[in-house]
């Protein structure tokens, strides 16, 4: 019904994480084999840039970390996006494509487009695209990645 299409949102305090799921999704594995499955979207502004899906199904327990940008950008594009081990599309109105490649060949995940859209939408509500680079985490990773390379 019209309930399931709300995400569920919950916070959770120790990791301040905004996450979705768990919501339906088809998985077509590297065997070609196909079924059910859902997926758990999680964000956190300890790391602003990443965006976290769990994929569980039959014999699969899977978590994925991608660019918040490349899922925003695959969610709005009929091309893939993304020249590493996922490109991510638009797969038509109603759902999205996640295909990630692997030594065994690829795998896909369809996943309802809303989905994929009102978390990114309740990511850019929680931290805006652009202000990532004013986050205290991200400017201690820089600072400390210069501390360790010798060049501060």
């Amino acid at each position: 019904g019209a309930a399931a299409a709300v995400p569920r949102r919950r916070t959770d305090v120790g990791m301040m994480q905004t996450i979705f799921g768990p919501r339906p999704v088809w998985l077509i594995a590297v065997d070609g084999t196909a079924g059910p499955g859902t997926v758990e979207l999680a964000w956190s502004p300890d790391d602003p840039l990443a965006a976290h899906l769990r994929f569980r199904a039959a014999g699969v327990d899977e978590l994925w970390t991608v660019a918040r940008d490349l899922l925003a950008d695959g969610a709005r594009s009929e091309e893939p996006v993304g020249i590493g081990d996922m490109r991510i599309r638009s797969a038509g109105v109603r759902s999205s494509s996640l295909t990630v490649y692997g030594v065994e060949g690829s795998a896909e995940v369809l996943l309802a487009s809303s989905v994929l859209l009102e978390f990114l939408d309740a990511c850019q509500d929680a931290y805006p695209s652009g202000g990532e680079m004013e986050s205290a985490a991200v400017t201690a990773g820089i600072d400390a990645l210069l501390i360790a390379w010798g060049l501060a």
